[in-house]
């Protein structure tokens, strides 16, 4: 299993930055992140002050000065980032002071410092790896303009790795699936002992992507059937992390992800699977789950089911004489056939050929 590591708990490379207030903090622990592995730091923890007007401070960032920046030539995967957070006692989500901007030696740096509204812990840790220049005996100005603000925050400049979606999506499909029969989902939709089955159509599209479910998964606490692809839905907690169900909006972090495990059967199984977008499960007191494949049809509506084609004994008693359809219309069955006793034996005999030859030429 993968290592995921706080951004902040890792000692700092022997580097003073100019411009900032330093701390007394040895550590500053951020909530855990599936999506980075924490190996160093390269600034001592920095204060940014309380203040009225904006205020600039400065950092340097030098290749000679941290090992850990080595790894950055060599391996993509290694990046340079800037987190804030706004408290320093505890777990810490990423959050940047009102007014922020950043500059690269020189240039303006677009970065996100807020986040989607009214949703702590949704900013991301701000990679300028990317527009840094490092080589030997060269020097990256990094300038941090903020305010005014209210209250005190924290500044720190790190190294982490990057874990790709998909090692991760590995990870969930290593972990013990969710059996949503033994969890009794199925069974809590029978509620009737006197029915004899019942079904549900579940959709084989991802609600987040719209495309054909790759990989079903859901929370660990989902009370629901229906899943979501795990591609999908870290790669929109990479953009911004909410870590919640798109189904029920229940809190789903990555650690309570898992593959649920008859919908991945179904999925699996279910034929022409370029095509499908649902699959309908009949489910029965005494049996296991049945799905059958829907198809979709040209401008996504549905196929309305044909009604069954009426047998000969039906089209027999329905057109047999004129007398049997009205005793129809009347709202009247013939529990028999009726005989004309005042008919001789030799008058009876023709009618009864006729209506027997009638029926079978149906």
């Amino acid at each position: 299993m993968l290592f995921h590591a706080c951004y902040g708990a890792f000692p700092t490379d022997q580097h003073s930055g100019a411009g900032f207030r330093s701390s007394q903090l040895k550590t500053l622990t951020f909530k855990p992140s599936p999506f980075y592995q924490m190996k160093a730091s390269i600034s001592d923890i920095q204060v940014c002050d309380v203040t009225s007007r904006r205020h600039t401070i400065s950092y340097a960032i030098r290749l000679e000065d941290s090992s850990s920046l080595r790894n950055c030539v060599d391996n993509p995967s290694y990046r340079v980032l800037i987190v804030c957070a706004g408290g320093c006692v505890g777990l810490q989500d990423v959050a940047f002071p009102q007014g922020s901007q950043l500059k690269i030696n020189g240039q303006a740096f677009p970065a996100d410092f807020l986040g989607l509204k009214n949703k702590p812990g949704s900013v991301r840790p701000i990679d300028i790896t990317d527009v840094l220049c490092l080589r030997p005996n060269y020097t990256n100005d990094v300038e941090f303009t903020y305010g005014p603000t209210k209250r005190v925050f924290y500044f720190r400049i790190l190294v982490r790795k990057k874990v790709p979606v998909k090692d991760l999506v590995k990870e969930i499909q290593e972990r013990s699936p969710i059996d949503s029969a033994k969890q009794g989902l199925i069974n809590a939709k029978i509620q009737d002992p006197d029915v004899i089955a019942t079904s549900q159509v579940l959709s084989l599209r991802c609600p987040l992507s719209q495309m054909r479910l790759g990989l079903p998964c859901r929370g660990q606490s989902c009370t629901h059937l229906q899943c979501f692809d795990a591609t999908s839905y870290l790669q929109l907690q990479e953009q911004g992390p909410q870590w919640e169900c798109p189904i029920c909006r229940k809190a789903t972090p990555f650690e309570k992800l898992a593959v649920d495990l008859p919908n991945d059967e179904w999925h699996l199984n279910s034929s022409n699977r370029g095509s499908m977008e649902r699959t309908n499960l009949t489910y029965c007191n005494d049996t296991d789950p049945v799905t059958s494949d829907i198809k979709p049809i040209s401008h996504g509506r549905v196929t309305k089911p044909k009604a069954a084609t009426p047998t000969n004994s039906m089209a027999s008693d329905g057109e047999s004489s004129p007398g049997l359809r009205s005793a129809s219309n009347n709202g009247k069955s013939r529990k028999g056939p009726v005989v004309d006793l005042t008919l001789s034996d030799d008058e009876d005999a023709c009618p009864l050929s006729k209506r027997r030859n009638t029926s079978g030429n149906l």
